[in-house]
This record gives structure tokens, sequence and C-alpha cells, in this order.
């Protein structure tokens, strides 16, 4: 997988600008992973994509129930 500016920069928006969230050192190998759990469960090759970013961005946040507020994992 290669990290263009241009996806370094959509990922660097969509955490701190639209989700609010601050970068922290254990993000890269969790969005890197998560992504290539989703191509491999899908057997297509490892890439970086704005959809599969969505989806690996959207595992940071986890809800223990419909009426708490989402926090972030602890990976």
């Amino acid at each position: 997988m290669t990290l263009t500016d241009e996806i370094f920069d959509y990922i660097v928006s969509e955490l701190e600008e639209k989700r609010g969230t601050e970068l922290a050192n254990f993000q890269p190998k969790f969005l890197i992973d998560q992504i290539a759990a989703a191509c491999g469960f899908k057997e297509t090759p490892p890439q970086f994509t704005r959809q599969l970013i969505d989806y690996a961005i959207s595992n940071l946040s986890v809800s223990k129930s419909k009426t708490q507020r989402a926090t972030l994992a602890k990976v």
C-alpha cells in the first residue's frame, strides 16, 4: 500500500476536522490493520481508498450502549 499526500491529508482531515479526534500514535497501525483485514476479507489487494479509510476510522469509536456517548477504542 502506498500512502500518498492526498490520502494522508484526507485521514488527518477526517480525524481532526470532521470528527474532532486528536491524532494518536496507535492510529496509523490500527488504520492499516483495519484496511488490510477488510481487503483480505474481500480478497482484494491492500489499498488506501476513501471508503476503506472511512471504515477503519469508524472502528476507532465504540459505544457501550445507545444512551452512552461513543469513546475512543483502547488499542
